[in-house]
């Protein structure tokens, strides 16, 4: 064979077509300390033995290697160099495509866990979405009882409503019903309304004072629903307390 014509796997290791498993093995091992660059051989010719070696190596991929040249062996000693070509050309085939079945694998579980992080980030905001509605209805709730009692104690006129119950075996003082007083109670009322809107802007508030920042916070809902618990004790427990 010229020194032009591109070598089977089986000479560039330096061993015969009917050779076995471990001749072949013994071959490779030979041809490597011989080859390596550390040990002042070709790289190139290195290489090619690496590559001869993976598919003479493995028992599979050569049986297929020695399919192909007995298919296509060359008639009066022709030049094998088409057959390598298109074997190797094949090999590298494989590969990408192996390769592109990896990283299609690779970003179609990444997709996943995209989709699994998003639909745990919406569900989280969702939940969090139903809990501040609950709040804003109990807030909302809260300062319209307190307003609707207070002008009712207002239509009522202050001074019948009583200034002490009985109730538990002793006298209960209850706060005083002037009309300042009851003014107050609505205002306040108000302004704990006013701050629960606040609270739970919607999904794209205007904010023209810039105030979103603080009044969005869970600390500022905590504080509205603190204001409409104590006005519920000031101004709905003495009434319904009166009322009894």
């Amino acid at each position: 064979m010229s020194t032009s014509m591109r070598a089977s796997h089986y000479e560039v290791l330096g061993a015969s077509e009917d050779a076995s498993a471990s001749e072949l093995k013994a071959a490779y091992r030979a041809k490597a300390k011989e080859l390596h660059p550390d040990s002042g051989g070709d790289e190139e010719a290195f290489d090619a033995l690496q590559v001869a070696w993976s598919v003479l190596g493995n028992a599979d991929r050569r049986r297929e290697y020695d399919s192909w040249l007995d298919d296509t062996r060359p008639v009066m000693g022709g030049s094998r160099t088409a057959l390598q070509q298109r074997f190797e050309e094949r090999e590298l085939e494989v590969e990408r495509k192996a390769w592109e079945a990896r990283r299609t694998e690779v970003r179609r579980k990444a997709a996943q866990a995209a989709a699994a992080r998003q639909a745990a980030a919406e569900a989280e905001q969702a939940e969090k979405a139903e809990h501040i509605s609950l709040h804003r209805h109990l807030t909302m709730g809260a300062a319209a009882v307190a307003v609707l009692v207070s002008v009712f104690e207002l239509w009522r006129g202050p001074s019948t409503a009583p200034t002490e119950v009985e109730a538990f075996g002793a006298s209960l003082p209850l706060p005083p019903t002037t009309t300042g007083v009851l003014l107050a109670q609505v205002v306040l009322a108000a302004l704990v309304g006013f701050g629960s809107t606040l609270a739970h802007p919607p999904a794209q508030p205007k904010d023209p004072l810039g105030l979103a920042a603080f009044t969005g916070t869970s600390q500022f809902r905590v504080g509205v629903g603190v204001a409409a618990s104590l006005l519920m004790i000031w101004v709905v427990v003495p009434f319904l307390l009166r009322a009894l």
